[in-house]
């Protein structure tokens, strides 16, 4: 079950006053894993209310210089903490907070920036001190980063570099760095990065969430800190970084509770928002898939929570199904498209006419371009770019981000236009981004250009989406045939067996030549469903041979039901032949045929391979 939701208008409730009973009003279960959670998660959390949207701790260290020290007292105001621990008992329901045994800060000085080790020695209410190796200057750093990795710049003694050491940014183990500087032994830890705070509830189970930004936004990685500044942050330095948090959990029974869920956040701008998926079971044992957007811009401070509406999956699986027409078939394909000029979306118009399907316009991120200025002097400049280096992601331009999951849709219609005998560049960065996940899927392509032959196009698309299922030749619609569009794209579903709300064509057969396996996708009809019934019984292998410059055929050994009709047969067509014939075609033929299906994911070059065109006593087995 898939929920998608756009809450453009839900409120993004950042902490200008995040009061100390909110906090409690929205605590965890007491259960070991949302401990654990909260542990792994938090970091420092203010817990008392504040005047605005900032927590800000200056330092309460002495002024006087100390020579050296083997121990170091760490004290929090009211607002500072290390993590956030849970005593849910009978008798107290509050949250607090504490040191914990085995805690660990790295110190140095201005005038030894080798990091020394200390442990935690004893704790008073929320006092702690630290013992180990003596540390001499006249300024003290120290740095607590549990799970990460630290080392002192040598260059500057007051920034100190953060990093996992290869480890992946999960949420399963991250905890927020904070720092501390003093002329003294007394510390006073500053948090440096915020927190994005969801409420999940009023579900069975909730097994991920995951949090990321609309514009790509990089919310956690390797970076580095410059204790001495007063607004002190986590910075990222690039050269580890995800731009999304999975946040694996396995909660269960919140049929009339809620919970939250924390995820760290490198202090940014979020110019588009944020978009939260929660995924899980209801109570039926359904898996359900809940994607929130939240699109308004917002900023995330060190030492600040912001704060989301409450996603209720109850109430959302509720409206979807309040909103769903059940009679209503759903479009199983998308239309993806780039216009710069007008023709392409003309295409696009007459194509949609005729199906039904959503659409995806494809948008530069610089709107301002004349690509067609100095003869496509900058068209031409963005492709050779392109071709210089194709597997470099900037080596193309930037477009608009989308939104739309692909993973909703079987079938996929691409338009676009030719630029200088190759597919628009624009056209080029999206499917080089996105290419990956038509794998398998049903695509095709059609190419608008003004005389210039498709070729080059076909091959660019072929390499950006190298697994796809090709529906059969691309259309190619120019200048002198555009005003006859409709017609054109007509005759080509018509080739392609395209059904308008279903995949083109059911069912798979395997197809072997050589050791090499292809599938075939099958046509429903008589003749495939007994081809089915027959090959249940056991592979069939039969000796093709050439005919013409266009297919290879053979006698199947048994005859299978007609439906003769004249079809112009197209690479890849896998057809029928006077009912105990079978024809593979790598070139194409008008006749009386019956339709048996269509051999997936190759292009015309690669079936004239995989076919061995122009040999003869060639070996084929169709198998289940």
């Amino acid at each position: 079950m898939k929920v998608t939701g756009t809450n453009s208008q839900a409120s993004l409730l950042l902490n200008n006053c995040f009061q100390w009973k909110e906090i409690r009003k929205h605590l965890f279960t007491t259960t070991s894993i949302t401990k654990w959670l909260l542990a792994s998660f938090c970091g420092l959390l203010p817990l008392a209310g504040c005047s605005n949207d900032e927590h800000v701790l200056e330092s309460q260290g002495k002024t006087e210089s100390v020579k050296s020290s083997t121990s170091f007292t760490a004290t929090f105001g009211e607002m500072t903490t290390t993590r956030v621990y849970l005593e849910n008992t009978s008798t107290d329901k509050s949250r607090k907070v504490f040191w914990q045994e085995g805690d660990i800060i790295s110190v140095y000085s201005d005038t030894d920036t080798k990091l020394k080790t200390y442990k935690l020695a004893s704790l008073t209410n929320n006092e702690a001190t630290f013992t180990g190796d003596e540390v001499k200057g006249n300024k003290f750093y120290a740095v607590f980063a549990p799970n990460q990795d630290c080392v002192v710049d040598d260059k500057d003694a007051s920034t100190i570099h953060i990093s996992r050491s290869g480890k992946s940014f999960t949420n399963n183990d991250l905890d927020i760095p904070m720092v501390a500087v003093s002329n003294s032994n007394s510390l006073m830890f500053k948090q440096t990065m915020g927190i994005i705070r969801t409420t999940v509830g009023n579900v069975h189970e909730i097994s991920k969430v995951v949090l990321s930004g609309n514009n790509g936004e990089n919310l956690g990685g390797s970076g580095y800190v410059n204790v001495s500044e007063n607004q002190v942050e986590f910075r990222l330095d690039g050269k580890q970084t995800t731009s999304s948090y999975d946040h694996d959990l396995a909660l269960k029974g919140f049929e009339d509770n809620f919970t939250d869920i924390y995820f760290p956040i490198v202090p940014q701008l979020f110019e588009k928002g944020i978009t939260l998926n929660i995924t899980g079971k209801d109570a039926n044992g359904n898996d359900f898939n809940i994607e929130k957007k939240y699109d308004s811009r917002f900023v995330v401070k060190a030492g600040t929570i912001s704060c989301f509406d409450a996603i209720d999956v109850k109430e959302e699986l509720k409206a979807l199904e309040e909103t769903e027409d059940p009679n209503q078939d759903k479009a199983n394909t998308l239309v993806i498209y780039y216009s710069y000029t007008g023709n392409c979306q003309e295409i696009v118009s007459s194509l949609t006419s005729q199906i039904s399907a959503d659409v995806l316009r494809i948008e530069p991120a610089d709107k301002t371009q004349k690509y067609e200025a100095n003869n496509y002097a900058i068209g031409t400049q963005l492709l050779n770019a392109i071709k210089a280096a194709p597997n470099n992601v900037s080596s193309y331009p930037a477009i608009d981000p989308v939104s739309i999951s692909l993973a909703n849709y079987d079938n996929f219609i691409i338009v676009m236009p030719l630029w200088w005998s190759q597919m628009a560049a624009i056209m080029q960065t999206y499917l080089f981004q996105h290419g990956a996940e038509l794998a398998n899927k049903h695509v095709g392509l059609i190419v608008s250009s003004h005389s210039s032959g498709i070729s080059q196009v076909v091959d660019d698309a072929e390499r950006l989406v190298p697994n796809a299922n090709w529906m059969g030749d691309a259309l190619w619609i120019n200048a002198s045939n555009h005003a006859n569009r409709s017609t054109l794209i007509q005759n080509w579903l018509s080739t392609l067996n395209y059904s308008n709300n279903s995949t083109p064509m059911t069912g798979k057969i395997n197809i072997t030549i050589d050791g090499n396996t292809q599938t075939i996708t099958l046509v429903e009809n008589a003749a495939t469903q007994a081809l089915v019934e027959r090959l249940k019984q056991g592979p069939v292998t039969v000796t093709l041979n050439n005919n013409g410059d266009f297919e290879i055929w053979g006698s199947l050994g048994f005859s299978l039901p007609t439906s003769n009709e004249q079809i112009n047969a197209q690479p890849g067509d896998v057809i029928l032949y006077n009912g105990s014939n079978i024809c593979l075609f790598y070139g194409s033929n008008s006749w009386s045929y019956t339709s048996l299906g269509k051999i997936d994911g190759l292009s015309a070059s690669q079936l004239r391979t995989f076919l061995k065109a122009g040999y003869n006593n060639i070996s084929v087995t169709l198998s289940l």
